[in-house]
């Protein structure tokens, strides 16, 4: 399977309870904060499987809710994840979604 295809059944499961994660609230997320969140966790991105990607989704209200983390694509799970709501995205993270939920990094 592709990474997309993966990151999407990893988030299902993350979503459906298969791990505990606590949701940050941030005003406006930028590309700056998400990267900043890699880089700070660059050293788990070392191995072959491990890709870093976010997940966004619109939601009802108006607004976003980004799934960020460290995915392993051989285990088909996130390594570490948070979930972020916010009001707003930057235009440079919101063109890395455009036309798709799954966008992946180069940290």
């Amino acid at each position: 399977m592709d990474p997309i295809t993966l990151i999407l059944l990893g988030i299902g499961s993350l979503l459906a309870g298969g791990a505990a994660a606590a949701v940050v609230y941030i005003a406006f997320l930028t590309i700056d904060t998400v990267m900043s969140w890699f880089q700070a966790r660059r050293s788990l991105l070392r191995g072959r499987n491990l890709i870093a990607a976010t997940i966004m989704e619109r939601l009802s209200t108006g607004r976003y809710r980004t799934v960020q983390g460290v995915f392993n694509t051989q285990t088909q799970g996130w390594l570490e994840s948070r979930t972020i709501e916010s009001d707003q995205v930057s235009a440079d993270l919101a063109s890395r979604h455009y036309g798709r939920d799954v966008a992946v990094y180069t940290v």
